[in-house]
């Protein structure tokens, strides 16, 4: 990557079996295994005394030897069965492995003027190493029925599915103040090597294994109450249910359950015109691992997610359905939104959180896709989105932003293909413009990284089976940030002026 020390590299294999030994039977199966080695980007931080713009756009504390090792392997089987005209049953079986492997330097920000020296242009670095493997087996099955109740026309779905997954967070070491970087003046950074480090170990192969349960069942019924008017109707029950410390004597069993209705409504005019509106609600359990890891700030415990969201929209095919034009209204409304508020501490154990009250979020959204004539192609996107807190147990909080939820949010991209011009028929040009509003920082909504746009460009040519592009991304090359987590640390970049050619063949 444009990124100091950090690389990907990524292998998959992905063969898909399909038998049909009957009209109506159908049996899959699907093997995926990824070999993936990279890095999490922590984003830069200006150093103290410094401002952000200072710091180098590719600059990392990542050493040589830093990455992370991820190798997932999965095997699913299915089979799809039409028992009658109207009725069908499908069942699938997931098998699911992963390991993890992880070895990363990190800048120690967290511990304010005590991660500075040299002048205050160095600065400390923590290593940790931690190792961690995951099993997993999911059951899914539902059943499909089209029938009439008088004018009324059905599509019902009756459905449940099934996870276990065992978690075993293997081996966490880590060490404090293992040396410094200077970004300013490299010859004062110290020589890394993590191999070289005296680490402090805990061993989580059993104490922080866990064995995570999910069950759903499910109902939905999109009813057509006349041609044109149709009404959805859906209701799902989920029961999480966490063994924390499995098979151990402190062994501890936390179970997190709720009720998802689903109600949504569209009706078809004649003239290629289409509304809809909806309400819908989710359900986010406390994960297994920050049940383990941390506390609360203020104490007590962590709590599910709630949220619901209601929308309503209109959507217009035009140019003889070559182009889709979508507008749409929203409000959602989460509680209980969980937040790191000490980030890249060295101890998991040492992590602290925080939930907020109530997070409301409305707005607008336009899309347009689509083709405008044989040659000119368009797509675009904006979104008006109000994000902020709107009950917490702090008064001061309520009206505050929420962190990395800009106001104003879009992209432009439109393409020009020559058709049917002797020599230049398949040569085509593209440019677009991806841009934000300022975006509030995660932890002090209150302060900003700046709002940008972006250009892009592109070029390309088919002839016959073969087609060349070549695309041209942040053209002016700007230093742009799509967030940050507070004044001190965590800026994300976007990427600096980069070229991408392509070479495809089609049999």
């Amino acid at each position: 990557t444009w990124l100091q020390n950090m690389k990907d590299n990524a292998f998959t294999i992905a063969p898909s079996f399909s038998f049909l030994p009957k009209a109506g039977t159908r049996i899959n199966v699907d093997v995926n295994h990824t070999q993936l080695t990279t890095l999490e980007n922590d984003g830069i931080f200006p150093f103290k005394g410094k401002s952000i713009e200072e710091t180098p756009i590719d600059f990392t504390v990542f050493q040589l030897g830093d990455r992370n090792n991820t190798t997932t392997t999965s095997v699913n089987f299915s089979l799809s069965q039409r028992l009658t005209n109207n009725v069908s049953f499908n069942v699938s079986y997931l098998k699911d492995f992963l390991t993890w492997d992880d070895k990363k330097h990190a800048a120690e920000i967290y511990k304010g003027d005590g991660a500075w020296s040299n002048g205050d242009s160095s600065v400390s670095l923590q290593y940790w190493e931690w190792d961690a493997k995951m099993d997993a087996d999911n059951v899914t099955g539902y059943l499909t029925a089209d029938f009439n109740t008088g004018t009324l026309q059905h599509r019902a779905l009756l459905g449940y599915d099934y996870n276990v997954s065992l978690f075993n967070w293997g081996t966490y070491s880590y060490a404090e103040a293992v040396g410094t970087v200077n970004v300013y003046d490299p010859a004062k950074s110290s020589h890394l090597d993590g191999a070289t480090y005296n680490l402090a170990s805990y061993n989580y192969a059993l104490a922080n294994q866990t064995r995570d349960f999910a069950n759903g069942i499910y109902f939905q019924d999109q009813i057509s109450i006349i041609e044109r008017l149709k009404l959805l109707l859906g209701l799902r029950y989920e029961d999480y249910t966490f063994r924390l410390a499995y098979k151990t004597p402190t062994e501890n069993e936390v179970s997190q359950k709720a009720w998802l209705p689903k109600v949504g409504l569209t009706y078809n005019f004649p003239s290629n015109t289409h509304v809809y509106a909806s309400y819908i609600t989710g359900f986010q359990p406390v994960s297994s691992a920050s049940l383990l890891f941390g506390s609360v700030e203020g104490g007590g415990a962590l709590k599910p997610e709630y949220s619901n969201q209601i929308e309503a929209g209109v959507k217009q095919e035009l140019f003889n359905k070559n182009l889709l034009l979508t507008l749409a209204l929203y409000q959602i409304k989460k509680i209980n939104v969980t937040q790191q508020i000490n980030p890249g501490v060295a101890d998991p154990n040492d992590r602290l959180y925080r939930q907020l009250g109530e997070v409301t979020s409305k707005g607008i959204e336009i899309e347009f896709n689509g083709r405008i004539g044989s040659s000119f192609s368009v797509n675009g996107a904006y979104n008006f989105n109000d994000a902020k807190i709107t009950k917490d147990l702090v008064p001061e909080k309520i009206d505050e932003k929420l962190g990395l939820a800009p106001n104003h949010q879009g992209n432009l991209w439109a393409k020009y293909e020559i058709i049917n011009d002797g020599s230049f028929n398949g040569l085509g040009f593209g440019g677009g413009v991806n841009f934000s509003s300022k975006t509030p920082m995660l932890q002090a909504p209150t302060l900003f990284t700046a709002g940008y746009a972006v250009a892009d460009a592109a070029i390309f040519y088919k002839i016959n089976r073969v087609s060349l592009n070549l695309n041209v991304n942040n053209i002016f090359d700007k230093r742009y940030y799509t967030g940050a987590v507070r004044q001190s640390e965590r800026y994300y970049t976007g990427a600096p002026r980069n070229l991408i050619f392509r070479v495809g063949y089609s049999l």
